[in-house]
């Protein structure tokens, strides 16, 4: 299953979706800025996650967020080679697909 990810479907800097009968893919938007011994930083990035529920034990397993990378759970890709190796993050969600493995 193939999910298109957009910065529409953002609530409250998650996009919770679920799949496969017991499988929870979940994004989270991180977008803030810090201040280190004076000096100004950004985080701009996305963290991936699934849930896998099981005999009513839940199991949360961190993804890949980098774009042209797959793990044992998604596949993070875009149509845009200019994003391969990129985090996905705000600025680049709309042209960011996720395939989920079931």
């Amino acid at each position: 299953m193939i999910l298109s990810l957009s910065e529409e479907l953002l609530d409250n800097d998650y996009i919770v979706f679920d799949y496969a009968n017991n499988k929870r893919f979940v994004l989270n938007s991180v977008d803030e800025e810090f201040v280190i011994d004076g000096s100004p930083f950004a985080v701009k990035s996305c963290n991936l996650f699934v849930e896998v529920t099981e005999d009513n034990l839940t199991t949360i397993h961190k993804c890949t967020n980098i774009i042209g990378l797959g793990d044992d759970y998604v596949r993070v890709f875009s149509n845009n080679p200019e994003l391969d190796s990129l985090q996905v993050s705000v600025d680049n969600i709309n042209e960011v697909f996720i395939e989920l493995y079931e």
